[in-house]
């Protein structure tokens, strides 16, 4: 199933490469082998220790999108920053990990529990969507800010202008990877999963990488998972960095197989086809890697979100709880690779 799989996987970039041409997209990538997840070090994540962000901060620009307010600093290191206030502070650092863990392209991200931010004097006015009352920079405090998301601008990622993917509509749809990709949706409890089709602002988008070897690359990646760690759900029920809900929801998290074989899960949001085709040996794939991670990367990534220790258990079982609900489902494929090494 794997070679079948990494078959496909390769038969659709060949099949994609020619078909884009006109829009400058050469080698499609949505997943990398990560290597040995068990090593992987959730505290500092995919942009490890030494890239955290290191003040003095100073103001570059305003950051257009989303409902949440976000500018764009520079740091000690000349290193840009997207920085974002809001619920979702704290979401999108751990999931990042997780993702990164198993092999999906992400943007290194970390939060920042204080600082100043040099120049920013005119961002007064702009409060967090949860707060109306409380300027994300105090100018009364040299320009100071708490509880924010830094993510890095990395020079060598380029993002393709008014180009994204569709989550059914993309090379990868019958893959492994893909299907991993939304099995890790589902696990985090993703409900901003808004695409090319149901949005002018979706979250998925496609990037140009220099790969290692120098060639480049386009990655279809993700590139907001803020709206996650909480109640799946429509406009009205879900919720983000809530492990209550999360929790609460985690029984139904993996319900069975359906009629002709394939996975039910519970999981409802404003995508519906992140539950759909997806098989066991589709989950018995991504075991393969997600079924590696610890429950102490788990808590090094949280707690590297500021989560608190309630949340940090909390969420550490719930966790553990879905990845054994997909092991009940999918782990043939990962019973039988152990068999034969």
């Amino acid at each position: 199933m794997l070679r079948k799989g990494f078959i496909l996987l390769v038969l659709f970039a060949c099949l994609a490469q020619p078909l884009h041409p006109q829009n400058g997209l050469h080698n499609p990538v949505i997943w990398r082998d990560p290597g040995n997840v068990e090593s992987f070090d959730f505290v500092g994540g995919p942009g490890g220790r030494e890239r955290v962000p290191q003040p003095p901060f100073a103001f570059l620009e305003k950051a257009d999108g989303g409902t949440n307010p976000k500018i764009i600093v520079s740091d000690a290191r000349n290193a840009t920053w997207e920085v974002k206030w809001g619920p979702e502070v704290k979401a999108e650092p751990f999931v990042t990990r997780l993702l990164w863990a198993v092999g999906y392209t992400v943007e290194p991200s970390y939060y920042v529990a204080e600082g100043h931010i040099d120049g920013a004097r005119h961002l007064d006015n702009v409060s967090p969507r949860h707060d109306r009352k409380t300027p994300v920079v105090n100018r009364l405090e040299d320009n100071a800010f708490s509880r924010a998301r830094f993510e890095l601008r990395d020079p060598r990622i380029t993002f393709m202008p008014d180009m994204s993917w569709g989550w059914e509509s993309n090379p990868f749809a019958d893959s492994p990877e893909f299907a991993g990709l939304k099995v890790m949706a589902m696990l985090v409890s993703s409900w901003d999963t808004k695409d090319s089709t149901s949005s002018r602002t979706p979250n998925t988008a496609i990037v140009k990488v220099k790969a290692d070897s120098g060639e480049e690359e386009s990655h279809f990646i993700v590139n907001d998972w803020g709206g996650t760690m909480g109640r799946w759900g429509g406009p009205t029920t879900h919720s983000t960095w809530d492990c209550q809900g999360y929790r609460e929801q985690t029984k139904d998290f993996v319900k069975g197989l359906d009629k002709d074989g394939m996975v039910r899960f519970g999981y409802f949001g404003q995508t519906s086809a992140l539950s759909k085709n997806i098989s066991p040996d589709h989950v018995g794939w991504l075991l393969l890697y997600l079924g590696k991670i610890t429950d102490d990367q788990i808590r090094d990534g949280l707690r590297a979100s500021n989560a608190d220790d309630a949340d940090v258990e909390c969420f550490t079982t719930s966790i553990r709880s879905r990845i054994e609900q997909l092991r009940d489902v999918g782990g043939r494929l990962v019973l039988h690779k152990s068999q034969n090494r």
